[in-house]
């Protein structure tokens, strides 16, 4: 791969044990799909209508919660497809 190549992306653990490093990377992963919050410390309110939104988009049930199946769409990106390819 060359050196340009940029895996820092962590992938979503659910079900996770630290609750402040978990919606770090689940604001990045949001962010990468183009969902993103201007706060730096959002609330509850604000992340249930982040997570609605993309859950709207991607065609899940949109209740607003994290979920099995929201944490594996948003660790199915086209980093995480990438990376699976040049590991193969």
């Amino acid at each position: 791969c060359p050196s340009t190549c940029n895996f820092s992306s962590p992938s979503l653990k659910y079900p996770f044990k630290d609750s402040i490093e978990f919606q770090r990377k689940l604001l990045q992963r949001l962010g990468e799909s183009g969902f993103t919050i201007s706060e730096k410390q959002p609330d509850t309110t604000m992340l249930q209508s982040l997570i609605k939104k993309y859950q709207k988009v991607r065609k899940l049930k949109e209740t607003g919660k994290i979920s099995a199946a929201l944490i594996t769409q948003l660790n199915n990106t086209d980093k995480e497809k990438f990376k699976r390819i040049v590991i193969r």
